[in-house]
C-alpha cells in the first residue's frame, strides 16, 4: 500500500511482466497452466477463484478459447494439462524469443492455442478421452509484478519440460 502511495507520488511506475496463462474452470476450483516466458518452465497450479490475482498479478484479459469435456477428477484436470504442456513446450521449442520479455508473450500465446487446438482435435471422435462433463478453457493475458513464476506455494506443481 505504501509502495503504490510513493509511486503515485513520485510519478513512478513499477515494471510490468505481462504473460498468459491457460485457464480450466471447474465448478469449485480453477486450474491454471503457465509457461514462464523467461526461462520456458512450466508451471500448473489449482485455485479456488475464478478472477486470477495473487501477490500482485493482475487479470488484463480473458478469452474463452474452447470446451473440452473431462471427468471432473484431479487425474483427467492433470493429464489433460500435461498434455497442453507438452504439446506447447514442443512448439515452443525452435523460438529464441523466450527470455526476451514481453516479446515472449506472443510465442506462448500461439503455442497454447495451437496445443489446446491439438488436443481438442485429437479428442474428436475418441470416446474413450471424453468425459461426463464440459469445462471452458480460457487464454488468460496478466501483469505480473515481477519475471519467473507465478506461485511459489506449497499447491504448485511442475511439469518437467
Amino acid at each position: 500500500m505504501l509502495a503504490r502511495l510513493a509511486d503515485i507520488l513520485t510519478g513512478t511506475r513499477r515494471r510490468i511482466n505481462p504473460s498468459v496463462v491457460l485457464v480450466l474452470r471447474r465448478p469449485h476450483s480453477t486450474s491454471l497452466l503457465h509457461i514462464v516466458p523467461e526461462t520456458g518452465d512450466v508451471e500448473c497450479v489449482k485455485y479456488t477463484s475464478p478472477a486470477f490475482t495473487h501477490r500482485g498479478t493482475t487479470e488484463r484479459s480473458r478469452e474463452q478459447i474452447g470446451t473440452v469435456s473431462l471427468y471432473d477428477t484431479k487425474h483427467d484436470v492433470d493429464e489433460f494439462l500435461k498434455e497442453i504442456s507438452t504439446r506447447a513446450t514442443k512448439i515452443l521449442s525452435g523460438h529464441e524469443t523466450l527470455n526476451a520479455g514481453s516479446d515472449s508473450v506472443l510465442p506462448i500465446e500461439q503455442a497454447l492455442r495451437s496445443a489446446v487446438s491439438e488436443s481438442l482435435e485429437s479428442r474428436s471422435g475418441h470416446s474413450r478421452k471424453t468425459g461426463n462433463q464440459s469445462f471452458p478453457i480460457f487464454l488468460v493475458h496478466i501483469d505480473r509484478p515481477k519475471p519467473g513464476q507465478i506461485l511459489t506455494d506449497d499447491d504448485l506443481t511442475s511439469f518437467p519440460k
